[in-house]
């Protein structure tokens, strides 16, 4: 059963498009993510995007998959809605 986390802060846009790119290939650097459950903060590291998706037309509304490391988990997967101008959403772990 998934659990969802609202994100609190988040790479730029071009941070994402570039993780992306590089998920497989050398020079790919993960990236994170702050998110919040009730009053206790935790870090989304080592994000490796595999799937995007841009959700309206505006460029700055994507859906991401992909795995995480998030806790105690290894790698987690994660489905996400991503506003790169606010640098907001929520993630489904």
């Amino acid at each position: 059963m998934s659990k969802r986390y609202d994100i609190v802060n988040g790479p730029d846009r071009e941070q994402v498009f570039d993780s992306f790119k590089n998920t497989y290939g050398k020079g790919g650097r993960p990236i994170q993510f702050t998110v919040k459950n009730g009053a206790n903060q935790k870090t989304l590291s080592d994000v490796r995007i595999v799937g995007m998706s841009y959700e309206d037309g505006s460029g700055r509304n994507l859906i991401i998959s992909g795995y995480c490391r998030f806790g105690k988990e290894i790698s987690a997967d994660f489905s996400m809605y991503y506003n790169s101008s606010s640098r907001s959403g929520y993630v489904e772990l």
